[in-house]
């Protein structure tokens, strides 16, 4: 009889370290899901683009342009160019070595500087750095 309670206690010890350890990966599995991943580079693949249409307006390649620098516009263009390289590590392999907390930080921390740079850089910038964020929260809410 004392070697029947000690098997099922044994037992019943060596079922919860599993389950835990079970739920563990689990929760890292759901951490780790390319999906998350996904959604940091196509956000980030968003807001290149975004980039990509300020610098148009700045080389005057798009026909009714909303970008109208208040900097020298090579200072800007190098400040954009630096985004976009900031940016594009998101949509990279190498992102995925990150933790998702760190990735949302890091892209952030981008955001907000570039909002600041917005602001101060353009006409208009406080309205167009307010629509851009308005834009992420939406795309952020809905992911």
């Amino acid at each position: 009889m004392g070697g029947l309670v000690s098997v099922v206690l044994v037992g019943s010890v060596v079922a919860y370290i599993m389950y835990q350890n079970i739920n563990s990966v689990t929760k890292n599995i759901e951490k780790k899901s390319p999906k998350v991943y996904d959604f940091f580079a196509s956000l980030a693949g968003a807001a290149i683009e975004y980039i990509k249409d300020i610098k148009r307006d700045l080389n005057n390649k798009r026909e009714n342009p909303e970008f109208f620098a208040t900097i020298e516009k090579d200072e800007a263009l190098k400040e954009l160019d630096d985004y976009i390289r900031k940016l594009a590590f998101y949509e990279t392999v190498l992102a995925k070595k990150k933790t998702v907390e760190d990735i949302e930080k890091e892209i952030a921390e981008v955001f907000i500087n570039f909002d600041s740079f917005l602001s101060r850089s353009f006409k208009d910038g406080e309205k167009k750095a307010e629509n851009l964020r308005e834009s992420l929260q939406k795309i952020y809410q809905n992911r």
